[in-house]
C-alpha cells in the first residue's frame, strides 16, 4: 500500500495475509479454496485487490479483503501475473497456458487474448501511462 503501513501476501493454502507495519501483526482472509495464491495486484486507486491462484481462478476483493467476485480466467492453468490499466477499468492476466488476456474489471469478461507465445507466460505489466502491455515468457 502506498502509505507504507500495510503489506499484502498470499499463502500456499489460499489465504491472503494483510500485515500491519511496523509491528508485523496480520489478519487472515481466505479467498481461494485451498489453492496456492500465485499473484496479487492492487488497483491504481488502492480500492481493490486481484489475486490469481494455481488453478486459474481470479478473485476480486476490496482492501478489507471482503470477496466481491471470483471466476475462472485460465482453465486449469497457474496464473503467474496480473496488472491493472491506468484507469483500473481493465486488467491483464497471464498464465502457464501460454495466453495473456485483457479483462473488463466490472463485467469480468475477456476482451482480448494474446496467443503468440509458445510457452508459459511468467509476467505481464500494463504500461503506467499508455495502452501498452508487456509480457515475458519462457519462449
Amino acid at each position: 500500500m502506498k502509505e507504507g503501513k500495510r503489506l499484502i501476501t498470499g499463502t500456499s493454502k489460499g489465504d491472503i495475509l494483510t500485515w500491519n507495519t511496523p509491528v508485523l501483526t496480520y489478519s487472515v482472509s481466505t479467498v481461494h479454496k485451498n489453492e496456492r495464491v500465485q499473484s496479487i495486484t492492487l488497483s491504481n486507486y488502492e480500492k481493490y485487490v486481484l489475486s490469481g491462484d494455481k488453478s486459474g481462478e481470479i478473485v476480486y476483493s476490496n482492501t478489507k479483503m471482503s470477496q466481491k467476485n471470483a471466476f475462472t480466467a485460465h482453465e486449469n492453468s497457474c496464473i503467474r501475473d496480473l496488472s491493472f490499466s491506468l484507469s483500473s477499468h481493465k486488467f491483464v492476466s497471464c498464465a502457464d497456458d501460454t495466453w495473456a488476456k485483457v479483462w473488463d474489471f466490472v463485467t469480468a469478461k475477456e476482451e482480448l487474448r494474446f496467443t503468440e507465445h509458445r510457452s508459459d507466460i511468467k509476467s505481464c505489466d500494463w504500461h503506467p501511462f499508455k495502452s501498452l502491455i508487456l509480457t515475458g515468457s519462457k519462449d
